[in-house]
């Protein structure tokens, strides 16, 4: 059986706005000023701004940090999943400090701080351990 969907009359389904999180910081911003610019005119909120905010709060568990990560204004710790290639880089800086003689701890903490936190401790060691590991097998192949 077949479901018939109605949409609103003017419903975009190419919105300026999709409901995601934005790509970056800068697009969270420009996005929250479009909504005090409608608010301080007192004209209503766009509806996929108002979606969006929304959802934001809604799901956010009343927990500020959450409510940060869902608008894009705060990085949460999962970075590896977003950066497929973060182990060609932050894994190769981890080595490369150990390599010149830097104790693993300390590679790993000078890392760290260099990201802003952007990883956690063990996902900065399997990134090290993977990047490790392919450039291991790369000089050795077997």
């Amino acid at each position: 059986m077949e479901k018939n969907t109605k949409l609103p009359y003017g419903y975009d389904a190419n919105a300026q706005y999709p409901y995601n999180c934005p790509q970056n910081e800068v697009e969270a911003w420009e996005r929250l000023a479009e909504i005090q610019l409608s608010l301080d005119k007192g004209e209503a909120i766009p509806s996929e701004l108002a979606s969006w905010l929304g959802n934001a709060i809604a799901y956010s568990g009343q927990n500020p940090d959450e409510l940060l990560r869902r608008l894009g204004l705060k990085r949460g710790r999962g970075a590896t999943k977003r950066n497929p290639n973060a182990w060609r880089v932050y894994g190769r800086r981890v080595c490369e400090l150990e390599d010149e003689g830097m104790k693993a701890e300390e590679a790993l903490a000078q890392v760290l701080s260099e990201t802003d936190d952007m990883f956690s401790r063990s996902q900065l060691q399997n990134l090290r351990d993977e990047y490790r590991a392919t450039r291991d097998a790369a000089l050795n192949p077997e």
